[in-house]
Formats: C-alpha cells, structure tokens, sequence
C-alpha cells in the first residue's frame, strides 16, 4: 500500500507473490502430512481448491472502497487469531470431543474460503481444526502448509487475470519469500536431526532397534549385575601401588 496500491489490489499482489513459498514449504514436509480418519487429503485438497476459488471471486466482486473499510477489521480478526493460536489454543485429546469428518470438511471449506478473500491467519484455523481431529501438532502443520497452497492455488489462478496484480513487486516478493522459506526449512531439518526429535531423521541403530523390536527383549543390565558376573580374575584391581596418585588423592 505504500506503494500506491489499494488494499484491494495489495492483497491480491500479496496473494500471488507468496504463493510459491507457500508451494515450497507444502512440498518440502509433505512426508509429514497427515489427515484426519474418514477424510483423504484428495478430498481435503478438493475442498481447499473450491473454497480458495469462491472466496477470491467475492474478492473481486468486492469494490475496492468497500474492501478498504472492511481491511482494519480482517486485520483485527487475523491479531486475535495469532493471539489465540500462541497463547490460548490447545490440542484435543479426548476422542469423544474430537471434530467428525464432515466437521473438518466444512471448517475447511470455510477456511478456505476466507484465505481465498483475505488469508490473514487461516495457518493458526487450520491448525486448531486439524489438531481437533487427533492429529498429532507436527503432522498437522504439514497438512496445513499444503492445504493453505492448494486455497491459493484456485485463487492466484484466478488473480492473475486480473489488473489488479502489481507485477514487479509480486515478482520481488515471491523470490525473497521463496528464498527465505527454503533456508529456514533447512535450518528446520538442521534442528531436528542435532535434537533427535525425528524418528524419520534420525533412524535407530541397528542394536537399538533389535533391542526394542526383539520378541523378548532383555531387561535393563546394571553396573552390580555386570560386575557379580564377571569373574574375580577378569576384574581391574586398583590399589595404592599402582596408582599412587589415588593414595595422594585420598590423604
């Protein structure tokens, strides 16, 4: 907006410049993708297309004045939605509160159409949606990552016709988005393999994983049961001839 544009057009421009970073991050953790019980990401990506599609058509139908007035109040709704996803949002852990699949499917259909319009916050909406079905937060936030591409997909395809795209700063803006999305993934996969946090990352040795998958795997050994079962021979005798430096530690 500082730029000259208005609201209108700076949200369509902002639309289609960050989608490739959008693509990047949604490709780049796809294997962590998962979804809830009763619905295919077919069917969740479907949903996100048709949505992201009805909510940017309202958006150009939307007179540019109008849209204007409606900005500081979708800016409001979006800080609460950060607020809330930060601070106050948590994750469902009784099955019987958990969201059905035509919950998730509306909610989604909803979300969609609203990050189509506007965007602003739909990652924490879909967070907390996905998390309310059981999915664990990690395999959610890669399902949303692809999940919010494939609601702009439908609508950058439909903003590019329109003259309402500022090119060269839409173009600025996609390659230093898509930069940054790419080395903080990196630095992201960099993390979770120093901290272990990744089973997929960090695969067990091969003992460990004889040891936890082995049909009858053998207690914990102590230090007490090691030295009972070693013979008196076998065993390091220590004393103050061999190693004077104990004596001078112990006086």
């Amino acid at each position: 907006m500082l730029t000259g544009m208005d609201p209108r057009a700076a949200n369509i421009t902002s639309t289609v410049a960050l989608f490739p970073a959008q693509l990047v991050t949604g490709f780049t953790g796809r294997a962590d993708a998962e979804t809830p019980p009763g619905l295919t990401m077919r069917t969740l990506i479907l949903i996100s297309l048709v949505g992201g599609a009805i909510g940017a058509l309202i958006l150009l139908a939307t007179p540019p004045s109008v849209f204007a007035r409606l900005v500081p109040w979708l800016v409001l709704f979006a800080t609460a939605l950060f607020a809330w996803g930060s601070f106050f949002r948590r994750s469902v852990d009784d099955v019987e509160g958990r969201l059905p699949p035509w919950g998730m499917g509306t909610i989604q259909f909803f979300i969609a159409v609203y990050g189509g319009y506007f965007g602003g916050g739909i990652g924490f909406m879909m967070m907390a949606a996905l998390t309310m079905t059981g999915i664990a937060v990690r395999n959610a936030g890669a399902a949303k990552n692809i999940l919010a591409g494939m609601a702009n997909a439908s609508a950058v395809l439909i903003f590019v016709f329109s003259r309402d795209v500022h090119w060269a700063p839409a173009l600025i803006t996609a390659a230093g988005a898509s930069f940054a999305k790419t080395r903080s993934t990196a630095v992201a996969m960099i993390a979770l393999e120093s901290t272990g946090s990744s089973s997929r990352l960090r695969p067990q040795s091969p003992i460990m994983a004889s040891v936890s998958k082995g049909p009858n795997p053998s207690p914990p050994c102590s230090v007490g049961t090691v030295m009972a079962s070693t013979p008196n021979s076998a065993r390091p005798r220590h004393t103050s001839e061999s190693h004077p430096a104990d004596e001078r530690l112990i006086d």
